[in-house]
């Protein structure tokens, strides 16, 4: 994928391989179609990472045509196919250094694990789904059934690439006992996801009295923010800001109807899509953050929020939705006060609580600046790093 994006993933890669550098390992990270002079420093900046040395960006060439041309190729092919080239050069002339491989792609992973194996370099795949499940419950809840042929690869390409891993991350418990339930001699390592802490001075500890609610993340339907605004209009007075938004401007045009028809144009704002490095700036002046998603499988299985962990950071109390992947992370009416999915009533009145109990408000942010200190990026590098002891 090109660098940088404005997807969860590439923050989460970028900032895992920056804090593993930050411990003292070295490590070289692949991207795919980066263009331009700068794009490394380009790219960091607009995350707003500070890199340690030992960090090394590398660009991968793809062949990805532009969005007008009729030329079709997969640029999954040529692109795995240079990153095993690379890898196997690298790795031919290490000496005395000791390698790990560690990737998310089940592709790439299929493709450089044997090449890993046979050089005696320690491979691990990262899971933040299984696919296979995930896939088959996506198709149910959209009232379709999946692709057979689809369904069946992904079947076979996760066996292989579990059973050639030397271990297996899982950002989940969901995800950890999904992959050992079909492939039980896989060793598999909680190692849930991170975030960059904020001195004590950036935090705004039970949030800005009489200020916004806010929600911040990408706008698609399974994020609930259409949930948010019907919420919201059984909330008179309570003013809110929404930031967020990608290439498809459809999606913050579906988002701004939706406000017209609820009346709530006088009272929010949508800010639109801000950078990484900027976006706790904006959470900061927020009396209450908001994550409302859906009862998905994947939301109550597989994810492990990044949004719900940058909320935690602030100080600003949080209103989230109570699902085992969540509450996990943020214990109701410990860290967040959790509601009941779906429920646009019990978002209501999760919502009127916090912003009306200052000292709920106060105990939710200060515990939750506690124990996100568990999440940082740093601990998380301790983890993976562990692996290779």
């Amino acid at each position: 994928m090109p660098f940088p994006q404005k997807t969860a993933r590439t923050i989460q890669v970028t900032e895992t391989c920056n804090a593993l550098c930050g411990l003292g390992a070295k490590v070289d990270l692949f991207w795919a179609g980066c263009k331009g002079r700068g794009w490394r420093e380009a790219g960091l900046s607009f995350y707003g990472v500070k890199p340690y040395e030992g960090l090394r960006l590398h660009q991968i060439p793809s062949l990805l045509p532009s969005r007008t041309s009729r030329l079709r190729l997969s640029w999954r092919t040529p692109f795995d196919l240079l990153c095993a080239a690379c890898f196997s050069a690298m790795t031919g002339r290490s000496g005395k250094e000791r390698w790990v491989l560690y990737t998310r792609d089940l592709d790439l992973a299929r493709r450089l694990f044997p090449i890993a194996r046979r050089r005696g370099i320690l491979a691990v795949y990262e899971a933040h789904d299984l696919k296979q499940r995930a896939m088959a419950a996506e198709a149910e809840e959209a009232g379709r059934r999946p692709n057979p042929a689809k369904l069946a690869r992904i079947v076979r390409l996760e066996k292989t690439v579990f059973l050639s891993a030397d271990a297996v991350t899982a950002v989940s418990e969901g995800t950890v006992d999904a992959v050992r339930s079909v492939c039980p001699e896989t060793d598999v390592h909680l190692v849930p996801n991170g975030v960059r802490l904020l001195e004590r001075e950036e935090t705004r500890v039970g949030g800005v009295p009489g200020g916004p609610v806010a929600y911040s993340g990408h706008l698609y339907g399974w994020k609930g923010v259409e949930r948010m605004i019907q919420a919201l209009k059984a909330l008179p007075g309570i003013p809110f800001f929404i930031l967020g938004g990608d290439e498809d401007p459809s999606h913050l045009e579906k988002l701004r109807t939706r406000m017209a028809e609820a009346g709530l144009m006088d009272r929010g704002t949508l800010r639109g899509f801000v950078p990484p490095s900027e976006v706790r700036s904006h959470l900061v002046q927020a009396r209450a953050l908001i994550l409302s998603l859906p009862d998905t499988h994947y939301n109550r299985h597989f994810t492990c929020p990044l949004k719900l962990l940058e909320y935690m950071t602030t100080g600003v109390p949080i209103v989230a939705s109570d699902l085992p992947t969540v509450a996990s992370i943020a214990r109701h009416d410990r860290e967040a006060w959790l509601v009941a999915p779906d429920e646009v009533s019990a978002l209501t009145q999760g919502i009127r609580r916090v912003v009306d109990d200052t000292e709920l408000s106060q105990r939710l942010g200060r515990a939750a600046l506690e124990r996100v200190g568990e999440y940082s990026w740093e601990e998380r590098a301790r983890k993976i790093l562990a692996l290779a002891e």
